[in-house]
């Protein structure tokens, strides 16, 4: 389908206009095998093999959409942008549906111009659909996703996650809004990263069923009001409250979570308890538990 033919002002401020076709096509998989093998020997840029199998997972798993990120071709019919598409394509064995430019100058000085960008990120979508407080619903989303695959809000190793699938994850869970909210009112950050807080506090209202407990425990943890000896929201925040005061060997944030969510554990089965720590070397990541467990 041949959307467009236009006339744009010369390449580098020339005067002699550019003329390129834009087109919406489907390429099938033999399409892009015989375009890969005949016309992208004059690609600037390697081929990223990590980045074509990222996207090859994300075809399959249905989390890469149309955008109106375009193919480009130039004037001989070399390939110029798009190799890691089809490449991540033809190893899904998917059609690939896309905006072409055909074409573009065959000079090196425009085609190194294209994707010096800067990739959109979960906090400029986020920013996009309106969303408020978005630098720690971000974090929140983040840490939960990975808790609910892993058991913990850090994965051992670096993982990208789409984008698109992150917005899927809080639509399906759009709770973790009022746990941003409730980490934010009690201000708890000057001892616990407020996104972080966050996910703890979304952690344990998916284990409780969206009791008003946990809450509460973070009034408790906030407010410190009529708390008792061996209360486990008190050993919280003096435990948390110690650790910002001293200059080395702070908790990391991983830490600091483990241990809300293990002061939780005890806190919701109204146990009293004298020590409160975790040992990352040797524990798992503690498991929040919700009110009724023995």
């Amino acid at each position: 389908m041949n959307l467009q033919k236009t006339r744009y002002p010369g390449v580098h401020g020339t005067e002699e206009p550019l003329e390129v076709d834009i087109t919406l096509e489907t390429f099938s998989v033999e399409q892009m095998e015989e375009i890969l093998s005949l016309w992208n020997d004059k690609n600037y840029r390697k081929l990223k093999k990590a980045w074509a199998r990222a996207l090859q997972s994300y075809m399959r798993e249905g989390d890469f959409t149309f955008n109106y990120d375009s193919v480009m071709f130039d004037e001989n019919g070399n390939l110029l942008n798009g190799q890691h598409r089809m490449t991540a394509a033809v190893a899904a064995k998917m059609p690939l549906r896309v905006v072409v430019i055909r074409g573009v100058p065959a000079e090196v000085g425009l085609i190194t111009t294209v994707d010096r960008g800067l990739a959109r990120t979960l906090h400029d979508e986020l920013l996009n659909r309106g969303e408020q407080n978005v630098n720690r619903l971000v974090v929140a989303l983040v840490q939960s996703w990975h808790y609910e695959r892993s058991q913990s809000p850090i994965p051992g190793r670096t993982q990208k996650i789409p984008v698109l699938k992150m917005v899927a994850f809080l639509n399906e869970n759009p709770e973790i809004r009022e746990s941003v909210a409730v980490a934010g009112r009690y201000g708890i950050a000057q001892c616990l990263r407020t996104g972080t807080g966050a996910f703890c506090h979304f952690a344990m209202t998916r284990a409780c069923g969206g009791s008003e407990l946990p809450t509460l425990f973070f009034r408790d943890f906030a407010k410190q009001v009529g708390l008792k000896e061996g209360d486990p929201a008190l050993l919280l925040r003096r435990r948390l409250e110690q650790n910002r005061k001293r200059s080395v060997a702070r908790l990391h944030n991983l830490e600091k979570a483990a241990l809300t969510i293990k002061a939780w554990n005890a806190w919701v089965r109204q146990l009293t308890i004298s020590r409160l720590v975790w040992y990352p070397r040797t524990e798992s990541f503690p498991v929040c538990i919700g009110d009724g467990v023995e």
